[in-house]
């Protein structure tokens, strides 16, 4: 294919991943009515969905709701329907009903389920509500990558319409959006919207499912052949040829919850790949990874973060954090100050580091604080003050020192971020190495990556990303260093050591 002719094509890849969702999670109770004849409507919140900016004239993004009729007569629609989303989980998650309103702490919206003109669902109909800004004049949908929202979404909230049944009306979802965007070549443009949706809500219905839809936004046929891949068992999930003409989309199952045998426990590495049917050229290779659970066979997904963007990042929040600039990275994490909670840390976390901070300047003191209250990256905000405090600790346990500098602050969000720092400790190194020997029975292979990622997580406690994270892992790491130490683990060392024998891989 010439260069010539590719340029009349812009081939758009949007990939729409549902991992492990909680499709029914009914909370409250609405009062108000006995349920005596099923000769009644019974609406029903059956999914609540992100619409990638692709779909959106505006390019912005929408959220649509689904609502169903699951009774036995026509419902009407002369009733509200309400959306909330947010970060402040336990809040949304807690609210029943009317009280949901403003509990959000970034989109409250109701809206006439009748809005749109349809006023009516026939007996086992579905119909889905968009909210958006320009249709309903409601707030703009704001979703940031990385960061995971809460949504709940409540049908007839005001008992406007009897059904059969009052307590089915409530919708919870967790979401957590990430865009990959790359640009293979000046002439073809392919995107990929990656949303992740995260372990079920009190252990409800489970549905996995990896699928996406392709669109030719050309002027001209599109020829192309679609390779999906687990990397980390070396199976296809798809192998298949395609031709779209202009305008032309096609939507493309990968696996679900009845092919979930082709995930191996823990993860797995996957790969979508673009290949011209013409010059074979590869336009378009995105990597994802999804880890799967042993225990109720959910997954959950993270979206790939090149090594070079996310140093990229780490070095210009640290800058931030170390120039006294740290309300621009709340601006982009959306969140406010909140001198309060920062003194309850500073008391809590910080006085036990009292006599190295006399070395440190206030300037860095504050810095210090502001990571620990409330984190610099969509990773560090989900490990927790504790978890960040840890961090601190962990870096004072491997240099005798806090962090002063800038670049000191970078490798402090490095480990926070599961990296290796760039400075180097023998002290601590030499001490993981004698606990490596402890523990294994044997001397570490330093070309060996598992046994080198145990080193490094005992010697700077290099974190775990929160997604990652498996409590029934740890507590059987836990009761592995018990029995090799007689004790569990009390120090910031001990702890380095539990997440080196949780997580690193290694073996005797």
């Amino acid at each position: 294919m010439s260069k010539k002719k590719m340029s009349k094509k812009v081939l758009f890849l949007s990939v729409v991943l549902i991992i492990g969702v909680s499709v029914n999670f009914f909370v409250g109770v609405k009062s108000g009515f006995a349920v005596e004849s099923s000769e009644r409507p019974d609406l029903t919140v059956s999914d609540i969905r992100i619409i990638p900016k692709i779909e959106d004239p505006y390019g912005r993004y929408q959220i649509g709701v689904k609502i169903k009729n699951i009774g036995n007569v026509e419902a009407n629609l002369n009733g509200i329907l309400s959306l909330v989303y947010g970060t402040n989980y336990v809040d949304i998650r807690q609210c029943v009903m009317v009280s949901c309103r403003g509990i959000a702490n970034i989109y409250n919206a109701v809206m006439n389920m009748n809005s749109l003109g349809k006023n009516s669902l026939a007996a086992g109909e579905e119909y889905e509500i968009i909210f958006n800004k320009q249709n309903y004049l409601l707030d703009d949908i704001e979703l940031e990558n990385g960061i995971e929202y809460t949504f709940k979404a409540i049908v007839d909230d005001r008992n406007q319409i009897e059904e059969v049944n009052e307590d089915n009306n409530i919708l919870t979802k967790m979401m957590t959006i990430g865009s990959l965007s790359t640009t293979s070549s000046d002439d073809w443009k392919t995107y990929i919207n990656n949303f992740k949706y995260s372990a079920a809500i009190n252990d409800q219905h489970v549905d996995t499912q990896i699928e996406f839809d392709m669109v030719n936004a050309g002027d001209s046929q599109a020829g192309f052949y679609l390779s999906a891949w687990n990397n980390t068992t070396n199976y296809p999930l798809k192998t298949e040829q395609y031709s779209l003409s202009p305008g032309q989309s096609v939507h493309v199952f990968l696996m679900n919850v009845n092919n979930i045998s082709r995930l191996n426990i823990g993860n797995n590495s996957i790969s979508i790949r673009l290949v011209s049917l013409d010059s074979l050229v590869v336009y378009n290779e995105q990597y994802f990874t999804v880890i799967r659970e042993q225990a109720n066979n959910i997954a959950s997904i993270i979206p790939a973060i090149s090594s070079t963007q996310q140093i990229s990042d780490i070095n210009e929040k640290s800058k931030l954090l170390s120039s006294d600039k740290f309300n621009q990275i709340l601006v982009e994490l959306k969140q406010l100050r909140n001198t309060i909670k920062e003194q309850q840390n500073e008391i809590k976390y910080l006085k036990s580091m009292v006599n190295d901070l006399k070395d440190v300047s206030d300037k860095m003191k504050s810095a210090i604080n502001d990571f620990i209250t409330y984190g610099v990256d969509a990773n560090t905000v989900k490990l927790g003050a504790g978890e960040r405090a840890a961090v601190i600790n962990s870096y004072k346990s491997a240099f005798d020192k806090l962090p002063e500098t800038e670049a000191e602050l970078t490798d402090t969000i490095k480990i926070a971020n599961g990296r290796f720092p760039s400075l180097i400790s023998d002290k601590a190194e030499k001490q993981a190495k004698e606990q490596f020997v402890k523990i294994y029975k044997r001397v570490a292979d330093i070309n060996d990556d598992k046994d080198n990622a145990a080193i490094k997580v005992m010697a700077y406690g290099l974190r775990q990303k929160a997604e990652n994270r498996n409590l029934n892992s740890e507590r059987a790491g836990i009761k592995i260093f018990k029995a090799i130490y007689g004790h569990a683990p009390k120090t910031t060392e001990d702890w380095n050591t539990m997440q080196a024998i949780t997580y690193s891989g290694a073996a005797r």
